[in-house]
C-alpha cells in the first residue's frame, strides 16, 4: 500500500507532500502535549493548533532526516504494533493486517499536507539517496 503512495506523487506535484520531501518541524512553535495530544503555538503568528493523536504522531516525526515516504513506512508500523497490543492478532487476522487500506495512506498524506499548509512543517525534497551520505538505514 505505501508503495502506491509513493507512486502516486511524484517529486514535483500539486497533489500533495513529495514522498521524497523531508518533512521537518518547523522552529518557533511551542508545543504542549495533553493526553497523546497536542497544543501548537506558533509564537511568530500569534496561532494555536490543535493535533489528535495521529496528527501529533505525524508532527513529532517529522525531524528533516527522514522522507515522507519513509514516515509512511514508519507509522504503518507503528500503527500495527500498536493495533496488536490492543488485539493480538490471530493468524487469520494477521493476514488481513498486511495491507493497512488505502485511506490510512491517503489521511496520512492529508495530515502531512495539512500540517505543511498551516505552517506547522517545512518539506524540502531530497534530491536522491546518495545525497543523504552518512545515514544509516538504522538512522531512520
Amino acid at each position: 500500500m505505501a508503495a502506491a503512495w509513493l507512486s502516486s506523487l511524484s517529486p514535483i506535484s500539486n497533489h500533495g507532500i513529495s514522498p521524497h520531501a523531508l518533512p521537518q518541524k518547523r522552529e518557533g512553535l511551542q508545543c504542549y502535549e495533553v493526553d497523546g495530544e497536542a497544543v501548537l503555538y506558533d509564537l511568530a503568528h500569534h496561532a494555536v493548533h490543535y493535533l489528535n493523536d495521529s496528527a501529533y504522531w505525524i508532527w513529532k516525526n517529522c525531524d528533516g532526516r527522514i522522507t515522507a515516504g519513509e514516515l509512511m513506512n514508519k507509522m504503518s508500523v507503528a500503527w500495527i504494533e500498536q493495533f496488536a497490543e490492543a488485539e493480538p492478532l490471530t493468524e487469520a487476522a494477521g493476514e488481513s493486517m498486511a495491507g493497512l487500506p488505502q485511506s490510512f495512506f491517503d489521511d496520512m498524506r492529508q495530515t502531512l499536507q495539512n500540517l505543511h499548509d498551516n505552517g506547522l512543517i517545512d518539506c524540502p525534497v531530497a534530491c536522491r539517496q546518495e545525497d543523504r551520505v552518512g545515514r544509516s538505514h538504522d538512522d531512520v
